[in-house]
């Protein structure tokens, strides 16, 4: 823009086109997270979901797409012979195991969330309808 008028108009239509995509995208940070708890997933879970799909992560990784990446840079290729980076079969072995005893553990914490999540739900729902006092409404 040339004019001052111009660069007043330039900058309004940038911070609408911002503030529309801020809306747009907070709309679809929304309906992910209600998409994820209807399937059943759990608070993080579901806020993961929301947050990747705010910021416009589309390749959206499973836990075996991460943990093969993962593998794959703890196995490289044993083509690669240089001397400061080569690593013994056994120390291989070793960060393989280490790696997927992390993995493991990951995995088990965010089933014991999802468990509790659940739990919580389900006691609220309970509670809510007045089955734990015993009395049917």
């Amino acid at each position: 823009p040339v004019t001052e008028r111009g660069r007043a108009v330039h900058a309004a239509r940038q911070a609408r086109a911002v503030f529309a995509e801020m809306r747009a995208r907070m709309e679809l940070a929304r309906q992910s997270y209600s998409l994820a708890r209807e399937d059943g997933q759990g608070r993080v879970s579901a806020g993961l979901a929301a947050l990747r799909a705010a910021a416009g992560d589309s390749n959206e990784r499973s836990p075996d797409d991460i943990r093969d990446r993962l593998a794959k840079i703890v196995a490289r290729d044993q083509g690669r012979e240089e001397p400061e980076r080569a690593a013994s079969a056994g120390t291989r072995d070793r960060m393989k195991d280490r790696l997927s005893t992390i993995l493991d553990r990951s995995r088990r914490a965010e089933a014991e969330r999802d468990d509790r999540d659940r739990e919580r739900e389900e006691s609220t729902r309970r509670r809510d309808r007045g089955l734990d006092d015993g009395y049917e409404l």
